[in-house]
């Protein structure tokens, strides 16, 4: 039985099948979790994979070149643009086949259709969920924040299946998802019936999006802005495209004085030197990625999301401050706020990112205000705001996640109060320091740490497989200066996920029998001189993916299913990536 949808079926059909141990099976599909379990909640689910990159290209193949396969290999650029399709197809069989299906009907527009493939493009959750949040779409419930909320949701879509999870995060979190092509077709055919959204395709024809409520532009916003005209309605407008595109200040100020109702406003790649002033004529704006501010940006007072990362921008007008409505803040390493706000004005912000220290002042009075801050990253000197620091944080009763990057040494007894930190369950320290406190001093609930040119010159495992939570270490650039690292019997009894990148001189890594008993993510990247994997590491049965990137020749010939000395160490794990 194919594509079950309600629970009511099964309960009508198990009548007719009394006796259960007769040795038959009934084998029925559904794309929700519910269903399945309610059919049998003893049995595992058999939950569908995408294809591996060697079995998507045999699929593609086959459909695309079902008499001659023997084309590809004497046309290169042809194989070339195959292997570009199958790729953004991702390992989705049913978007395989449609694509390869394409190629049989138009083979002079095969360049075409790499481009084409993006439609199944994936979609960082963080980002989807800002946007839900922006659009509204997310109601507050009880006295959860509105980011929990959104993930409630997300989780109930995947277990319908109407969304599908591409990739995780070490800690079991969604990381990526995406949609269905067979849904993204219907949700896009109904969405534009009802004009509840538009994607701008075709610039010289079509479907008008005068009406529309939001609008995707995948390429030639510039050429769009100069042939639209004022839309009333618009609430969204998302550019979403890898190659950068630069719009004049005109077309700016156009933007801003036709789009009055704009709420989400995305321009991924969109370069602009200057904003105009008529940015803050947008009232509605609830997230935006935008480039210079200017001092009119503070009447936005509906803005969610402000992200300056990929800026250059030096200066945040203090104007930012009348934004209420902020939630997550993202500036970029060198920008400096202007003056500091009162307290009802940071009340709803959750993340705070990338912000520099300059001066005791702006920890001593600005950071303890953020009571309702999650996340948290602060770079620059803190050797000489140690005490105002730990004073703050303390303050913080809602941190969860603190991500430091310091220019100058941590001494041990800052890094003993950050450390210890009682609701800090993720924690990213950058910058030098003596040595890792003991385990004891550690927050005991902490799941997740990162280190980056810490010069570590003790084996950090000593310390860190006897932290009791602690699912996801990341061993960053210089983090430990040894050439040795030993895993002992029994450490990191819940350990999920281990990187060890850039460690230039670590040598020889050891595991112990029953070390790491529940690892499942291994990701080893620009360690140049380690000579083999772990000889225990194939008692590691709970290992589902390994990572080896950018190692040396060497190494990845000896360990090579076909021909490889060690190959026996690593076979069964059933992702293994070496590149």
């Amino acid at each position: 039985m194919d594509d079950i949808w309600k629970l009511q079926v099964w309960d009508d059909l198990k009548a007719v099948f009394p006796d259960g141990m007769n040795g038959s099976r009934v084998l029925f599909t559904t794309r929700i979790k519910d269903v399945a379990l309610h059919a049998d909640p003893r049995s595992p689910l058999h939950e569908l994979h995408f294809l591996s990159d060697s079995d998507s290209w045999e699929l593609f193949s086959k459909r695309a070149f079902p008499m001659d396969n023997d084309e590809i290999a004497c046309i290169p650029e042809l194989e070339n643009l195959g292997r570009q399709i199958v790729a953004r197809c991702g390992g989705l069989s049913l978007a395989i086949v449609i694509l390869g299906g394409a190629v049989i009907a138009k083979r002079e527009d095969f360049k075409c259709l790499v481009e084409g493939a993006s439609e199944y493009s994936e979609v960082p959750t963080g980002k989807l969920m800002l946007l839900w949040i922006a659009e509204g779409f997310v109601q507050q419930r009880d006295e959860e924040s509105m980011e929990d909320v959104a993930e409630d949701l997300l989780e109930e879509l995947i277990d319908r299946s109407m969304i599908q999870v591409s990739e995780k995060r070490f800690d079991g979190g969604i990381k990526i998802c995406r949609i269905h092509d067979l849904l993204r077709d219907l949700t896009i055919s109904e969405g534009k019936e009802c004009k509840f959204f538009d994607i701008a395709e075709n610039m010289y024809g079509g479907t008008s999006t005068a009406r529309t409520c939001r609008l995707t532009v995948h390429s030639n916003l510039s050429k769009y802005v100069s042939m639209s005209h004022s839309n009333p309605h618009l609430h969204s407008l998302l550019r979403i495209s890898h190659t950068e595109e630069s719009l004049r200040r005109d077309q700016w100020k156009f933007l801003c004085q036709s789009l009055k109702l704009l709420r989400v406003l995305d321009l991924e790649c969109a370069i602009v030197q200057i904003l105009p002033k008529e940015i803050g004529e947008l009232i509605g704006l609830r997230r935006t990625g935008l480039h210079r501010l200017p001092s009119s940006i503070g009447n936005l007072r509906n803005l969610q999301t402000l992200d300056i990362r990929a800026t250059k921008i030096t200066i945040v007008p203090s104007q930012i401050w009348k934004m209420h409505q902020l939630r997550h803040l993202h500036l970029n390493k060198t920008s400096i706020m202007g003056r500091q706000p009162a307290h009802d004005s940071v009340r709803n912000l959750r993340t705070l990112s990338s912000v520099s220290i300059h001066g005791n002042s702006w920890i001593h009075d600005f950071l303890g205000k953020l009571t309702n801050l999650r996340k948290l990253g602060i770079e620059g000197y803190f050797m000489s705001q140690a005490e105002a620091l730990s004073k703050s944080l303390v303050k913080l009763s809602s941190l969860r996640t603190l991500q430091l990057s310091g220019k100058d040494q941590i001494l041990d007894p800052t890094l003993r109060l950050l450390l210890n930190h009682s609701k800090i369950y993720k924690f990213h320290l950058g910058g030098a320091i003596e040595r890792l406190p003991h385990p004891q001093e550690f927050q005991p609930n902490l799941t997740k740490l990162s280190l980056e040119m810490s010069h570590l010159v003790q084996d950090p495992c000593v310390t860190l497989e006897s932290l009791p939570n602690l699912r996801i270490l990341i061993l960053l650039l210089n983090s430990y200066r040894g050439n040795e690292m030993v895993c002992s019997a029994g450490g990191f009894p819940k350990l999920h996920g281990l990187e060890l990148e850039d460690l230039h001189k670590l040598e020889d890594w050891r595991i112990e029998e029953g070390a790491m008993p529940n690892l499942r993510r291994l990701v080893i990247p620009d360690c140049e001189v380690l000579k083999m994997l772990p000889e225990e590491l194939r008692y590691v049965i709970t290992l589902r993916e390994l990572l080896l990137l950018s190692m040396p020749d060497k190494f990845q010939a000896r360990i090579r299913e076909d021909d490889g000395d060690y190959w026996y160490k690593i076979q069964h794990i059933p992702s293994v990536v070496i590149s």
